[in-house]
């Protein structure tokens, strides 16, 4: 019984190994040139290597599907979709700034002589300089104006602004008031040092031309083929609003030194300035700089015929109770499609705010992450016709049309590393979303998972 054991034992292993098993009865071959109870011929080089390059396409097949019905998958989900044309949230911007036009004939008179391009450099030159974006190369050479107050002491006797305000010279609710009941010489000589800056002839250049071409000043366009919309630098919010309540003070230099007139030419001229950015917005964040700074401006206009006992304070009061904003009627959307319509529509409608329209059009780029046709052939011709309406009623400049194309390329160029979340399983998802882009050639489809990510 040992011996069988061992023998049989022994034999396994043979067989598992290939090796002969001696003792074993030739099997006899059959008619065909098999083997009777055995195994078929084997294969030849050729059909062997034709088998296996089959499995592997069919394998790469399968792969190639699964890792492309991740994005593909990702537009039928109505919460990314949506996601992806839904505004990042402007509160009542679109009231505010139509609250705005109400004071819009306090600002100072337009200068037809002063050019766009001109403007757009001046304007470019009172903001801070920035380190060169790659993406976005700025415009060399471009003068900066400095800011004497901010090496300037300010006397203990003047209230200082808030941190909030991001000014920290005279407070520009009550220096106009302080300077109305006199100064002291030192207080005088500081204002002076804020009113005779070298920064201000530009700044007035700025609040009285009639267009101002911002990208143009800003940016070298056309802009390369890498860099994407919802990465463009924007303007310095704090630096815009410094300018506006030191325009303040400046002009309660002249009130103190005996010039109320100079001190309201400066004044109206920061709530031109202000429409400058409204009137030239190119995204929501420029018109929402604007809005504030007029609202500075008309706020020390007040205060100046407040000061000086000037009829026309009924003029600047007239309207301007923020109770008084009533909702304007933006259409309502319950789903994916009805968004669409609405950024077609709010897109063409002449009585919405110039940067509300360019907001929608940027939204409704995004569309071709919301449906795998579009997802996979591009946009579709009602989001062509609403650019190119676009093109002919609001980019005035070659510097605007560039930022209409860049806005309608984007999802069709590569995404920066840089907007990847770090939260590991998005990071899978798009990784994944990154080889489908790859594998199809398909920049859409990594553009659109990461969308999230980067709306501005």
């Amino acid at each position: 019984m040992t011996e069988s054991r061992v023998g049989d034992r022994e034999r396994t292993a043979h067989a598992w190994y290939g090796a002969p098993q001696e003792g074993q009865v030739p099997a006899r071959a059959d008619a065909a040139g098999g083997v009777e109870g055995g195994t078929a011929p084997t294969e030849t080089g050729v059909a062997l290597w034709a088998r296996r390059i089959k499995r592997v396409l069919r394998d790469a097949m399968i792969c190639t599907a699964l890792i492309v019905a991740v994005p593909v998958g990702l537009t039928l989900a109505p919460a990314w979709s949506g996601w992806a044309m839904r505004s990042p949230g402007w509160g009542n911007t679109v009231e505010r700034l139509h609250f705005a036009e109400r004071i819009r004939h306090l600002a100072v008179a337009k200068d037809p002589a002063i050019r766009p391009a001109q403007a757009g450099l001046a304007l470019a030159a009172l903001g801070p300089t920035v380190r060169n974006n790659l993406d976005f190369p700025q415009r060399p050479a471009v003068a900066r104006f400095a800011r004497p107050w901010n090496n300037t002491p300010i006397p203990a006797t003047l209230q200082v602004g808030s941190k909030v305000s991001s000014w920290y010279g005279p407070n520009s609710l009550s220096i106009i008031g302080h300077a109305s009941r006199g100064l002291s010489p030192k207080e005088i000589a500081y204002l002076k040092v804020i009113a005779t800056a070298p920064v201000w002839p530009a700044y007035d250049l700025v609040a009285r031309a009639p267009m101002v071409d911002v990208l143009g000043g800003r940016f070298l366009v056309p802009f390369p083929d890498n860099a994407q919309v919802a990465l463009m630098p924007s303007p310095s919010f704090s630096a815009s609003k410094e300018l506006a309540y030191a325009s303040v003070s400046r002009a309660a230099y002249y009130l103190a030194i005996g010039k109320p007139a100079e001190a309201d030419a400066v004044l109206r001229g920061t709530i031109g300035f202000g429409f400058v950015f409204i009137d030239n917005a190119t995204d929501m964040i420029d018109a929402l700089i604007g809005r504030v700074i007029v609202g500075i401006g008309r706020q020390g206009l007040e205060d100046l015929y407040l000061a000086t006992g000037d009829p026309r304070l009924a003029d600047v009061r007239a309207g301007i109770d923020p109770g008084n904003l009533k909702p304007y009627p933006m259409r309502q959307a319950t789903t994916t499609q009805e968004l669409r319509e609405n950024r077609i529509a709010n897109a063409a409608d002449r009585a919405l705010p110039r940067a509300v329209r360019l907001q929608n059009l940027y939204l409704l780029a995004q569309s071709v992450c919301t449906n795998p046709r579009e997802l996979l052939l591009g946009p579709a011709q009602d989001v062509r016709d609403a650019f190119a309406l676009g093109a002919r009623e609001l980019a005035r400049f070659p510097s605007e049309r560039a930022l209409l194309d860049l806005m309608l390329q984007s999802p069709n160029r590569p995404v920066p590393s840089a907007s990847m979340p770090d939260v590991g399983p998005l990071r899978v998802l798009i990784g994944t979303a990154t080889i489908a882009s790859i594998i199809t050639d398909n920049p859409r489809m990594a553009y659109c998972t990461r969308l999230p990510f980067m709306n501005r």
